[in-house]
């Protein structure tokens, strides 16, 4: 993640779903993806709330998806684990 620039979509997208769905800290988040200010988070938050552009709607999704995936896999591993 941090070979990719500070404001590429794929980031953000995983940033604001992070935003939305983890209780972490917005610094933590950050750090973590390399995202550089706070201000560059809350910013890529809202332009994913909007989803105003094909690319955001597009990477909202695919978020979506892999998110939905993963709660399906932590639960069939729990049930036949």
């Amino acid at each position: 993640m941090r070979s990719l620039r500070k404001n590429d979509s794929r980031k953000q997208a995983l940033g604001w779903w992070l935003r939305k769905r983890v209780s972490v800290t917005d610094r933590r988040i950050t750090e973590r993806l390399g995202l550089g200010h706070r201000s560059n988070l809350l910013r890529a938050v809202r332009r994913f709330d909007a989803a105003a552009d094909s690319e955001t709607t597009r990477l909202k999704g695919i978020v979506k998806q892999c998110a939905d995936l993963y709660e399906l896999l932590m639960r069939c591993k729990d049930r036949y684990l």
